[in-house]
């Protein structure tokens, strides 16, 4: 097979970190996918909240947090629809 030859091992699949409840037969390198990191941009995914709490088992409050957010979010597009309604946006 030669496309072997130019492939790379990224990481080994038995492998679970031993302070975890369960790994669900996730990598290391899929456990610490999410991991925090200084300096990423602010609209970083994991810099939100929701996830956060999701990554750390927090599922109800990050559900909470998540409708929470959505509803931010569905509210400002509708003041911003209102705000240019009549306002031809793409010619």
């Amino acid at each position: 097979m030669p496309w072997l030859s130019d492939t790379v091992l990224v990481d080994n699949v038995a492998y679970c970190r031993p302070e975890l409840e369960r790994c669900y037969h996730f990598t290391k390198f899929a456990v610490e996918l999410n991991e925090p990191e200084a300096d990423v941009a602010p609209t970083d995914s994991r810099n939100r909240p929701d996830q956060r709490l999701m990554e750390e088992g927090n599922w109800d409050e990050a559900n909470r947090v998540k409708v929470l957010l959505e509803d931010k979010q569905r509210a400002a597009a509708r003041q911003m629809l209102a705000a240019t309604a009549g306002t031809q946006l793409f010619t």
